[in-house]
């Protein structure tokens, strides 16, 4: 589960309102490089206001004691023979990599209960409405729902919504729907947009959006499809014919080539969205790379306080993925050039205390460095040998 182990977010599985990944984990059973296979878990905690679990004060592991036996259900568990420091590897597993520190065999996960998933494809606008708009209107249009996509997962009072709505959906990376949790919330945030919309009707018009436009997009019937289904697995299946028909297909996982940056995934803090909300909706519309899954419940208060989850993770609005300039960009993707370290991540990080971990690491590709360890606002020269990079880049 090396998901899990690197952070485990997920746009598609509720991951704003139960937490990361690391955040599910009750129990660990693993082989350790000195041959030791151990199963351990919390074993003292203590409430801390403001989390909505516990806090892990102490973690105890059992050996297994008869490590020839092959049959599971003959297994022996007892007292280690030698001093394994339990709590150090409940805190370095989640968060920094379950096979950096052996190999995990099974996990035991919390349960959560049941809740429906919904499925929102959403236009914003009508087609017709985009043909009859220049350039530059249509990019007013744009970035008025990218500012409302922020205000619904970041600022949700702002749009009319509650903090559990908003947590109810999340954008997953290369799809065009927000998934949605419980009944009726894919609803929630149609209703939203539209009430959005008209709240901000007059500032459109004076931006030079024609007035029939606007009453065009709100009263809108067909901008919008909503899909029903059991849950998220029910909605991605192999289709008739197929050999596995019927069971869940796996959407994939991106592998960058090794000959290029090209997955440059950095966790953008939900706090400078906010706070810079028109230059992010104007740089950040939806692509194929970005994902709308941090900044709900899972930013705190999901956190045992006894995990190495990068507090960039647990501060996180969007996890954007950079590309280097194309020749002939013809998609809105965020680029990743020289100005990214040099412009972008002084605003977005402090770096008075030490270079801050930024990227979310599920995804980070192969050939992915940090900037120049000598100066943090250039980046590292993908021409450089693998040996000068991991010298010389952080």
């Amino acid at each position: 589960m090396g998901w899990t182990f690197q952070g485990g977010l997920s746009g598609t599985t509720a991951g704003r309102i139960y937490g990361f990944g690391v955040d599910q984990v009750l129990q660990v059973e693993m082989v350790l490089p000195n041959g030791q296979h151990v199963k351990f878990g919390p074993t003292e905690w203590e409430e801390v206001e403001g989390y909505d679990v516990p806090k892990t004060t102490s973690v105890s592991g059992v050996c297994r004691a008869n490590p020839l036996e092959m049959e599971e259900d003959k297994w022996e568990w007892a007292e280690c023979p030698e001093d394994i420091n339990f709590d150090g590897l409940w805190f370095a597993v989640r968060g920094g990599g379950g096979g950096t520190w052996g190999v995990v065999l099974s996990l035991y996960f919390q349960l959560h209960e049941y809740l429906p998933y919904e499925e929102i494809e959403m236009l914003s606008y009508p087609l017709s409405v985009y043909e009859t708009l220049d350039p530059a209107q249509i990019q007013t249009l744009n970035n008025a729902y990218q500012k409302y996509e922020i205000l619904f997962f970041f600022d949700p009072e702002s749009v009319n919504v509650t903090a559990d709505e908003t947590n109810a959906c999340g954008w997953p990376t290369m799809a065009s729907f927000f998934s949605c949790y419980g009944e009726g919330s894919a609803q929630v945030f149609e209703t939203a947009w539209r009430g959005y919309l008209s709240s901000i009707s007059q500032s459109l018009v004076e931006a030079g959006i024609p007035v029939s436009a606007i009453e065009a997009a709100v009263n809108c019937t067909d901008c919008s499809t909503i899909s029903y289904f059991k849950d998220y697995a029910s909605a991605r299946p192999f289709p008739e014919g197929h050999p596995y028909a019927g069971k869940t297909s796996d959407d994939g996982v991106f592998i960058p080539p090794t000959t290029e940056i090209s997955a440059m995934n950095a966790i953008i803090p939900k706090t400078w969205i906010l706070q810079n909300i028109d230059k992010a909706a104007e740089m950040f519309p939806p692509s194929p790379t970005s994902y709308r899954a941090f900044g709900g419940r899972n930013s705190q208060a999901t956190s045992d306080q006894a995990n190495s989850l990068s507090q960039a993770h647990r501060d996180g609005g969007y996890m954007l993925q950079f590309i280097p300039v194309p020749a002939d960009l013809l998609i809105p993707f965020p680029l990743f050039d020289d100005s990214f370290f040099t412009d972008l991540f002084p605003e977005m990080y402090d770096t008075s205390d030490g270079f801050p971990g930024f990227l979310g690491s599920n995804h980070v590709g192969p050939n992915m460095m940090g900037p120049l360890k000598e100066d943090w606002s250039k980046p590292c020269p993908l021409e450089w040998t693998e040996e000068e990079r991991n010298e010389k880049c952080g």
